[in-house]
């Protein structure tokens, strides 16, 4: 390690410490979320995402263990990675206002089992675990101590992305979704022919965990309820085709703050 990338990855540190979160993007949200008057300047990588989707017309919200690898490659040539609506209302307003805007939504139990493999196996070759939660998701033995994780956590920072719930990506502060359209994973390839977007006719999985077997016992399946209670709505919602713009209860505007 040389003087220049230690000293980096000492101020990086300090600063997650500082910010109270083991992600590094999770600074970005944070102030965001938070309301401050002069945000965390972007890095170069980040402002280059934004030019991106700028050049493409069109802002995808990448909600983790939903096929967003594989979106965001073909739509804009890179990764988007997992930032929520609240940063880009944030850092690039205008383009919000702009631009359609979508993301994709999953069973949220399907996605809390694939969340799972790719937790016990440090993700895959194209995406691993972010470096704060590795070494404790290597040694989740049971479907009950990730649900633990998740309910005994102080705050959404204190999870994994993989781990949190998907409204999180698409609400503003006040819980409201603020995204202009939402598409079940199931009906994707209808969606993307309706909405006309470059490069997307033939999205390839980039992101899948190597499959085994997992099964929820009754207890477990109560539990992920309860904690996942706002996506399973939406999720319903969404093959009801009677899907609300608002969530307008405490428990939204609980997990959205932090």
């Amino acid at each position: 390690m040389t003087f220049d990338s230690g000293w980096r990855t000492d101020v990086r540190q300090w600063l997650l410490g500082l910010g109270g979160v083991k992600i590094y993007g999770d600074l970005y949200e944070r102030s965001c979320s938070l309301g401050f008057a002069v945000p965390i300047p972007l890095d170069l990588k980040r402002r280059q995402r934004l030019q991106a989707i700028e050049n493409v017309g069109a802002l995808f919200i990448h909600i983790p263990k939903n096929a967003g690898m594989a979106v965001s490659q073909a739509l804009y040539g890179q990764q988007v990675y997992h930032a929520s609506i609240r940063y880009y209302r944030c850092y690039a307003p205008q383009l919000v206002e702009r631009l359609p805007s979508f993301a994709i939504w999953r069973d949220p139990t399907e996605r809390f089992l694939s969340a799972v493999r790719f937790a016990r196996t440090n993700g895959n070759s194209g995406n691993r675990i972010a470096a704060g939660f590795r070494d404790a998701y290597a040694r989740f033995e049971t479907i009950d101590e990730v649900l633990d994780h998740i309910e005994t956590a102080s705050s959404i920072f204190d999870v994994d992305h993989i781990f949190r719930p998907q409204f999180w990506y698409v609400s503003d502060r006040r819980a409201r979704l603020a995204v202009d359209r939402i598409v079940l994973i199931e009906e994707l390839d209808s969606a993307i022919a309706e909405m006309r977007l470059p490069n997307l006719e033939h999205v390839a999985h980039l992101n899948e965990s190597a499959a085994f077997d997992i099964a929820l016992t009754v207890q477990q399946e109560n539990r992920l309820r309860r904690l996942f209670a706002i996506d399973f709505a939406i999720f319903e919602s969404l093959r009801a085709r009677t899907m609300p713009m608002i969530l307008d209860s405490p428990l939204a505007r609980q997990k959205v703050a932090v």
